[in-house]
């Protein structure tokens, strides 16, 4: 009977490894997905959805930082906007790296993955499409940081003291 447990369980084991080894063996994203077309689509979407948020995030950021800041001058609370300006634009800044790592690895797995496929032509076409991303990604944040600093009525007076 102890015999038998054993070798039904073995058995069991047996039968979900070579189940679930599709799955192990997937590529990079988990899919198994070999059409380039599709491979091609599925990166630029997740690339547009990242960076969509990462823009639309930075520009309430300073919108919410520029009402804040408006206020505390309107008080005479120059120091203390002063220091809320300086923490949205590192908040700002560190969003828009993170992102923009988010899509360069992206961008590097999927290039990747349709250089594998012999791809080259649809590779360059998704790397030239993340580059801008990144590039949009990066004109969002100057364009949050320069809201931010055009609140005071001195622009520099974000980065002094």
């Amino acid at each position: 009977m102890e015999k038998k447990k054993w070798v039904l369980s073995a058995l069991m084991a047996a039968v979900l490894l070579l189940g679930l080894a599709p799955t192990a063996m997937a590529d990079d994203d988990g899919s198994n997905d070999v059409d380039p077309e599709a491979i091609a689509k599925a990166c630029i979407k997740r690339v547009n959805r990242a960076a969509d948020r990462c823009i639309a995030a930075n520009d309430k950021d300073a919108d919410r930082t520029v009402k804040v800041i408006r206020k505390l001058l309107a008080e005479g609370k120059v120091k203390l906007a002063r220091r809320v300006a300086r923490r949205a634009v590192r908040r700002i800044a560190r969003r828009s790296d993170l992102c923009v790592r988010y899509i360069k690895n992206q961008r590097n797995r999927c290039v990747r993955r349709l250089l594998r496929l012999g791809e080259p032509e649809l590779a360059r076409r998704v790397a030239a499409k993340c580059n801008q991303r990144i590039k949009d990604v990066r004109k969002s944040e100057v364009r949050a940081i320069a809201k931010i600093r055009r609140a005071f009525p001195n622009t520099s007076t974000v980065d002094s003291e």
